[in-house]
């Protein structure tokens, strides 16, 4: 069952081989070209779905990061809030499900950098 399905959250779709590794698009959009548009529903789902509720540090293009996730209305909504450790920077952003998929707001920030940070960033 889906998160959206049961309220709890999916489990992670990384490979078995690799448990730090995020689940990779399946589409490969450009590094500057990246946004949410350019991601099949699947896609973008299967970021969603390997980011951990609750807390948890990840490291993103060399920095650590605290990173939380919390899932609202039934698995229906959610927010990601990753500060960098030791530095200033930030990714925030709202996810909501939709009838046509997760559909994502970035809260004062591009959807490339939080597309990035989402395909990037890896646990442990």
């Amino acid at each position: 069952m889906s998160q959206a399905s049961t309220g709890k959250p999916a489990a992670s779709k990384a490979h078995p081989d690799l448990p730090d590794a995020r689940p990779q698009p399946a589409s490969d959009p450009a590094a500057d070209d990246l946004t949410a548009d350019k991601l099949t529903p699947d896609d973008l789902a299967l970021l969603l779905e390997a980011v951990p509720e609750g807390y948890s540090e990840v490291h993103y293009r060399g920095r650590r990061y605290a990173m939380t996730r919390r899932t609202f209305n039934r698995g229906r909504s959610l927010k990601v809030f990753a500060r960098e450790l030791g530095g200033n920077d930030v990714v925030s952003l709202n996810g909501y499900l939709t009838a046509r998929g997760w559909q994502l707001k970035p809260c004062e920030m591009s959807e490339h950098k939080v597309l990035d940070f989402l395909v990037h960033c890896k646990t442990g």
